[in-house]
This record gives structure tokens, C-alpha cells and sequence, in this order.
């Protein structure tokens, strides 16, 4: 867009040099036959750019009439170029671009600081809205001040452009709802985790109330899993059989029996009637 740019700048500024030119020979003492070679030298060069550009070429008078319209302002304002001679650029402007515009042009022509090139709309004859890339400078036109105009249809530009931000608003507002999901999934993380702790600290405490109440108990209290591996042995049952508890924890049952078969069978009927109330006959460690 830069070299397009550029582009359309130095044609503007080729375009006014080429009326300059033709304005210094207008007034020029030379000779009139070299004058006059000169004269329509320069006149034809100006007509030659200004005929085939991809712009679309205005000169305008000080009060806004066109004295030049080129094919192709022509065919991107939907009239004629003889239509657009009779009229006036206040007539192409959209009515919301109207002040905005001739305010920049009323700056230019009384020298003030104003924007050389901008966007804006202009109306067609059909009645659609055309954005368009403005550009001027200025000139001399019969001996009276004026202005170039170029303007280039920009509608593609944007609606490109129109394009890639909705892209982008839909990009942030997805960016957003996903934000928004972990942010959620975060918070959600956090009170499971929390009540993970809460669940384990309440199974530890659980667990040494229950250890207090196995140890302080006067009666004897063994604990064994499914394969009659010793898993608890308070202090009562350390005291009877003569075993510390970290001696039997994780080994097998037998040992605390003098007929293992007799312990065989007392876990049977435990796992088979949920309990067992018998007499036997234990063995100490001595």
C-alpha cells in the first residue's frame, strides 16, 4: 500500500507540474511557433497521464466546479464526464462528508495547514455510497488558481479491512470465552483440591482417633487383611504376647497361634459370618 501510495502521489505531482508548464508557456515571450510546439507538447502530455491513470482525475476552481474530469472519475462516480463538467465536487460528496471536506478544501486554498491525501465517500449516480482515497494539490488553470483531485475506489480495501476485524473480534471474543472456561476450570480445580485436603485431613484425624482408641483399649485388638497378614496390633496385645508391634506388622497370622490350622479356620468363619466368638489357644513369643 506504501508504493501505491507513492504512486499516486507523484502522478498527482506530475499532473501539476505538467499544468505549470503549460502555464509558463502560456505567458512565455518565445517565439510563437516554439511556444506553440511547446505549449501543446505539454498540454498533451498532461491529457496522455491524466487519461490513462487508474485514478480518477479532477481539476477543480477555487469554488469546487470541475474544469477537467478524466474516463475514469467517470466511471467510478457512475456519470459521464460531460455530466460531472456540470457539476461540482459538493455534488459527489456524501451529505456526511460534505462539511468535513469542503473545510479541507476551504484550508488549502487559503494556504492553512490541511491533510494533502484521506478517505472519503462520494455518491454515485446510482445512488451507492463508494468509499474513495482523496488526494490533491494545487495548480494553475487558465491563469487561476485550482486543484488537482485524484480519487481511487478503496472498496475492497475495505471491506478487507472489515474483514480482518471482524476476524480479529471473533478471535479475542473466542481468546475471551476460553480465558473465561479456565479461569472457571481453575476456580473449580481449587475447590476440588481444597476439599481433597479437607477429605484427608478429616481421614487423618480419623485414623489417629481411631490408633488413640486401638492403643488405650485394655483388651487385645488385631487387625489382619484378606490374605491374614497382621495390619494392627495394639499395646494390649504387644503385652500378651510378648511381640512389639513393628515385629508382626505385614506378617502372617500363624504366628500367633499354636495350631495355625486353628487360625486357618477362624478366618474362614470371620469372612464367611462376619464374625468369630470361640476359644483357642494362642502362642507367645517366647
Amino acid at each position: 500500500m506504501k508504493d501505491a501510495h507513492k504512486t499516486k502521489e507523484q502522478l498527482i505531482n506530475e499532473l501539476a507540474k505538467l499544468r505549470q508548464r503549460v502555464v509558463e508557456l502560456e505567458a512565455s515571450e518565445s517565439k510563437p511557433n516554439v511556444m506553440g510546439k511547446a505549449l501543446r507538447e505539454s498540454e498533451e502530455n498532461f491529457r496522455a497521464l491524466a487519461e490513462n491513470a487508474a485514478d480518477g482525475i479532477f481539476i477543480l476552481t477555487s469554488q469546487g466546479a470541475h474544469v477537467y474530469v478524466n474516463r475514469r472519475a467517470a466511471e467510478i462516480a457512475g456519470y459521464s464526464v460531460d455530466e460531472l463538467l456540470h457539476m461540482s465536487m459538493q455534488d459527489l460528496m456524501h451529505p456526511d462528508e460534505l462539511n468535513g471536506i469542503m473545510e479541507i478544501f476551504r484550508k488549502k486554498f487559503t494556504g492553512e495547514p490541511a491533510p494533502t491525501q484521506h478517505d472519503t465517500v462520494i455518491v454515485r449516480k446510482d445512488g451507492q455510497s463508494i468509499p474513495v482515497e482523496l488526494s490533491r494539490a494545487r495548480t494553475i488553470w487558465h491563469g487561476q488558481p485550482a486543484d488537482i483531485v485524484s480519487i481511487r475506489d478503496i472498496t475492497e480495501r475495505k471491506r478487507t479491512g472489515e474483514a480482518l476485524q471482524r476476524a480479529h473480534d471473533e478471535l479475542e471474543r473466542r481468546v475471551g470465552e476460553r480465558t473465561a472456561e479456565l479461569a472457571r476450570t481453575n476456580e473449580q480445580l481449587k475447590l476440588e483440591l481444597a476439599e481433597h485436603k479437607r477429605a484427608q485431613e478429616a481421614l487423618r484425624t480419623s485414623q489417629e482417633y481411631a490408633s488413640n482408641v486401638i492403643d488405650s483399649s485394655v483388651d487385645m485388638i488385631i487387625a489382619v487383611d484378606t490374605d491374614r497378614y497382621i495390619v494392627e496390633f495394639n499395646q494390649a496385645a504387644e503385652e500378651t504376647f510378648g511381640y512389639r508391634r513393628d515385629e508382626v506388622i505385614g506378617t502372617p497370622a500363624d504366628i500367633l497361634y499354636a495350631n495355625p490350622q486353628e487360625g486357618h479356620t477362624v478366618h474362614n468363619k470371620t469372612v464367611v459370618q462376619g464374625q468369630c466368638v470361640q476359644e483357642i489357644l494362642n502362642r507367645r513369643k517366647n
